[in-house]
């Protein structure tokens, strides 16, 4: 019985803990969005447009990196299984002169690995330039007139900020 109101504390504990950290999430990002609309209205909409179609894109294409990556996996797998069986039958294999029979069946499933590697190379150096260029283009949209802006209201803050320390000083 002991166990079961110990595993009852962990879990009311996990869900308050879960609850805890979503409200924060929340509120925070509640907090970014409506300081990002005040200092810009047009940036805010570009990054609510945006965001969520760069992360559908992106989730997408992850998942058929993960396909590509497990495919990989089994046909290297399948390489090694086939190296495996003629070393552990190589007595069988040398006796019916079996060698290049062999050897071919391993180089067609190591080539097929290599090309399923290299596809998934591929996939990978794509996603991450597409990343970069999304994020990087988010950025630059975000500059021009809006960076402007932001500048002048960091700069305004900080003169603010400077001014009523001098006054503190003096």
């Amino acid at each position: 019985m002991s166990r079961l109101s110990g595993d009852v504390q962990d879990f009311k504990s996990s869900f308050k803990l879960v609850v805890s950290q979503g409200l924060r999430s929340l509120a925070q990002t509640l907090g970014c969005v409506v300081s990002l609309y005040l200092i810009s209205p047009q940036m805010t909409a570009l990054v609510g447009v945006t965001l969520p179609i760069m992360i559908a894109v992106g989730s997408a294409f992850g998942a058929v990196l993960r396909i590509w990556s497990r495919q990989t996996q089994e046909q290297v797998a399948m390489a090694m299984g086939v190296a495996d069986e003629a070393l552990s039958n190589i007595r069988t294999v040398r006796a019916f002169a079996m060698e290049n029979k062999e050897k071919s069946l391993y180089r067609v499933e190591l080539q097929q690995a290599q090309w399923l590697s290299e596809k998934l190379g591929t996939g990978i150096a794509l996603f991450q330039a597409l990343s970069n260029l999304a994020i990087n283009g988010e950025r630059a949209g975000a500059r021009g007139k809006d960076f402007v802006r932001l500048r002048n209201v960091w700069l305004e803050s900080w003169r603010t900020k400077s001014h009523q320390l001098g006054n503190l000083i003096t």
